[in-house]
């Protein structure tokens, strides 16, 4: 195992992302330390929803925020809350965020994101075979619920998005729903997205232990 002395190379955080640099390193023979504030598995990495979203290939911006902008702005329930006093130090990131909402920015930018996921679910796959951890991964697939007809109606055109993108995505009925999951209750939403190849880890601080012992015993420190 590598000491501080005797690092050829330093990873900063020793989360599921530090952790899996400094496994890959060590295996290809460097010496690895791994640095981090906390043990590993007590950040973001340890509490989480464990879901790999390969689906979420939509930015935040898009033409459908766009329009929404002054009704986000002004409902109090909205989870968008902008301080009066910051407006002029947040005005120059907001107009570059109507820009990059406008939909030829848009579909560029979904396709950089799409890019970027590509592959995600079959990368973990591998990871968690190499590891000995593949029984922390199913595939239960997810769902977006949408609790009102006209969310339905717009989730239909970023669903299309998804679709174009490679996404596997079936839109349901609330009665198709309730059928796929019994337990929630009647009338909590007027339809959903069903995402049928979502990977999940079943236990991120699991996943993470043996993350780390894997790293270890390829000799990272």
């Amino acid at each position: 195992m590598a000491t501080a002395a005797e690092t050829e190379i330093a990873v900063i955080g020793a989360g599921v992302v530090g952790q899996s640099i400094a496994l890959r390193l060590a295996e290809a023979g460097h010496q690895v330390l791994a640095i981090a504030p906390e043990d590993p598995g007590d950040g973001a990495s340890y509490g989480n929803a464990g879901v790999i979203a390969d689906d979420a290939v939509l930015p935040v911006g898009t033409p459908d925020v766009l329009r929404r902008l002054p009704a986000l702005l002004l409902d109090r329930m909205s989870p968008l809350a902008i301080r009066r006093a910051a407006l002029p130090t947040l005005a120059p990131w907001l107009i570059r965020f109507a820009w990059q909402s406008l939909p030829g920015q848009a579909r560029r930018n979904a396709q950089a994101i799409a890019a970027l996921l590509a592959g995600s679910a079959d990368g973990w796959r591998r990871l968690a075979a190499d590891i000995g951890a593949a029984d922390l991964l199913r595939q239960s697939g997810s769902l977006y619920l949408y609790d009102s007809a006209a969310a339905l109606r717009r989730a239909r055109s970023e669903l299309e998005w998804r679709k174009v993108h490679g996404v596997r995505v079936e839109l349901l009925t609330a009665a198709e729903l309730g059928q796929l999951e019994p337990g929630l209750p009647v009338g909590v939403a007027e339809g959903a997205a069903y995402f049928p190849d979502t990977l999940s880890v079943i236990d991120p601080g699991r996943m993470l232990d043996r993350l780390g012992a894997a790293a270890a015993a390829a000799g990272a420190g």
